[in-house]
């Protein structure tokens, strides 16, 4: 439309803003993630017919499953959680040879040959695990 204007500047053209018209979209059906999953464990090769949209979704339920496995699998045949082990104790030397069935000068000499030993400043002492695993393995030969 072209309206006239008294000032000097001549005629000026006003256009009326064009009104969009929006259509409402119909809502695309993503497909669930678990259904892309049962198609690609029937047949792997179905794995590149999933939308690389839609690939973040299939991952993270893919994780959840993982996790869910995984905990099963630590829970053991009985569905129980197994019990976390007591911290490793440490022996003194007194202890420890009597444990083991040795002299505390035994010990002594041979500390730095034992992979049980700890030292902790100038005190010598022996982990309780250690020892297990050492006598095990021995009685093993």
């Amino acid at each position: 439309m072209t309206v006239l204007c008294p000032s000097a500047l001549g005629p000026v053209t006003t256009e009326e803003p064009q009104r969009r018209i929006r259509r409402k979209k119909s809502p695309e059906m993503t497909p669930d993630p678990r259904d892309a999953i049962r198609a690609v464990l029937g047949d792997p090769a179905k794995a590149t017919e999933v939308p690389p949209s839609h690939v973040p979704a299939v991952l993270g339920q893919l994780a959840e499953l993982q996790a869910i496995f995984l905990a099963r699998l630590m829970a053991g045949a009985n569905g129980a959680m197994p019990l976390m082990s007591a911290p490793d104790s440490n022996l003194d030397i007194e202890e420890a040879a009597r444990r083991l069935g040795v002299s505390v000068a035994y010990l002594y000499r041979n500390a730095g040959r034992l992979p049980f030993t700890v030292r902790i400043g100038r005190r010598l002492l022996f982990s309780v695990e250690g020892m297990e695993r050492w006598n095990r393995r021995r009685q093993g030969r």
